[in-house]
């Protein structure tokens, strides 16, 4: 089968488009107000083109009407004007017109043809890519599709929004900040200390939360993804490598119903529990929390998934990794903390190039336990310091009450299970934008529940 090549042609554009794009801006005031917010100069193939309207830009920035005048004294002032055929071809744009009419028509050309050759681009660094023989298949695949991603980002943009809904979110951003005393500055987690020590989970960094087993890092995960959710109104994307998405949504009910996580799983259900069950369903049914449970997942797909899922929803806010020593590597080594040196610094570079806070768990090494002072520090991050390194932020989770159960003789109060709470503390060992320290949340075991500690204080 032969390889098809390239065609050669010239890249995709429309010269008398452009010509009307421009002279419909000369001549009115609409079209030039439409077209200066819809269009980028380099959306214009010719560069003679690109230069007027830029030098359009200025003009509309400076508060002056765009006319042939004021962009001729503009391109005259950047020394321009005889370049781009000087005021003869300003007043040729002007006449290419009747009318200013099909101002948004002929704008629209211009950019759709500059997205085929922003395409036509990235096609060519794929053919690129491709023939690297220096890259794996996959790694090629992940390079091929940032191409494409790349080109297409350039067309999107936000819509308008309402009042109603802009002064519902003005407004819980008030109540927020006057609870921590202080403004958020990244994704809210829902937890008011931590967001007073964090000011919120910054986009491009990297939060390492780590646990020995059975603490809850991942019931706090789920929790803070709801939490922010809720106040975001953003997308959340989960990558569970460990739990299914029928334990992950069991789970995710239970916390959110305030129900015995071992109901879910009986055939009977009392009818007070069933209907506090169907309210938890309705309100996690409305929340943008997407769940990914791929297994042997490996970065580089986790990065293009995300991509895919910004691609579509334009508001992606934040990503939880369930959990980091579980990520498949993409080098072949026996050198398992290289391994996990290459997925920490991957995980970070995801979490810069799509501009959005990376929640990532991981295991702490088994050497905490052997210690009197059970409760964790970042040198027992398991595997890897490149982890340490990589991480903005370093949240370590610890349990009294599950050191207490090993200890003889130390019996633990016996509290009925549905009511039980217990104190967990975060210790906040690292923090590149702020202070370190500890703070203490509440857990309830039956729900797998987080909650601000303040509340059963």
């Amino acid at each position: 089968m032969a390889v098809s090549r390239l065609p050669d042609a010239l890249p995709p554009h429309n010269d008398e488009a452009e010509m009307a794009a421009l002279g419909a801006m000369l001549i009115d005031k609409n079209a030039a107000d439409l077209l200066v917010a819809y269009l980028k100069p380099e959306d214009f193939y010719q560069r003679s083109h690109e230069e007027i309207f830029r030098a359009m830009l200025a003009v509309a920035k400076s508060s002056r009407q765009i006319d042939d005048i004021t962009v001729r004294a503009e391109l005259d002032v950047r020394g321009k004007l005889d370049a781009v055929g000087g005021p003869e071809y300003l007043y040729q744009l002007a006449e290419f017109v009747p009318s200013a009419a099909n101002a948004e028509y002929y704008g629209g050309i211009v950019r759709d043809l500059a997205m085929l050759r922003a395409l036509q681009e990235a096609a060519r660094q794929i053919v690129t890519i491709v023939h690297d023989g220096e890259l794996s298949a996959e790694e090629k695949a992940d390079r091929c599709e940032h191409a494409v991603f790349e080109a297409a980002q350039k067309r999107t943009s936000k819509e308008f929004m309402g009042l109603e809904h802009l002064m519902q979110e003005y407004f819980l951003e008030v109540d927020r900040n006057l609870e921590l005393g202080e403004p958020l500055h990244g994704m809210p987690t829902g937890f008011l200390d931590i967001d007073r020590m964090l000011t919120g989970l910054y986009p491009g960094n990297l939060v390492i939360l780590a646990a020995r087993p059975g603490v809850g890092k991942t019931s706090l995960a789920l929790r803070l993804a709801l939490n922010a959710a809720k106040i975001s109104k953003k997308s959340i994307a989960i990558f569970s490598l460990e739990m299914s998405q029928i334990e992950l949504a069991r789970r995710l009910v239970a916390m959110e119903a305030g129900v015995d996580s071992n109901i879910l799983k009986r055939s009977r259900i009392s009818d007070e529990d069933y209907h506090r069950i169907a309210d938890a369903c309705d309100r996690l049914f409305k929340l943008k929390v997407f769940v990914d449970d791929s297994s042997d997942i490996t970065h580089l797909q986790m990065r293009a998934k995300c991509r895919r899922l910004e691609a579509s929803q334009h508001d992606l806010g934040l990503i939880v990794v369930d959990y980091l020593q579980l990520i498949q590597p993409i080098t072949r080594s026996d050198n398992r903390a290289q391994q996990i040196a290459e997925i920490a610094r991957a995980l970070k570079i995801m979490s810069k190039e799509l501009n959005v806070p990376v929640l990532a768990l991981s295991q702490l090494s088994r050497s905490v336990e052997q210690r009197e002072n059970k409760r964790p520090m970042l040198s027992d991050l398991r595997e890897s310091g490149a982890i340490e390194s990589d991480a903005d932020v370093v949240l370590l989770l610890y349990r009294e009450d599950m050191i207490r159960k090993d200890v003889p003789g130390d019996q633990i109060e016996d509290v009925p299970t549905a009511t039980r709470v217990v104190p967990v503390e975060v210790i906040i060992g690292k923090n590149r934008n702020g202070p370190t320290g500890t703070i203490t949340l509440a857990f309830q075991p039956a729900f797998t529940r987080f909650s601000d500690a303040a509340r059963y204080e």
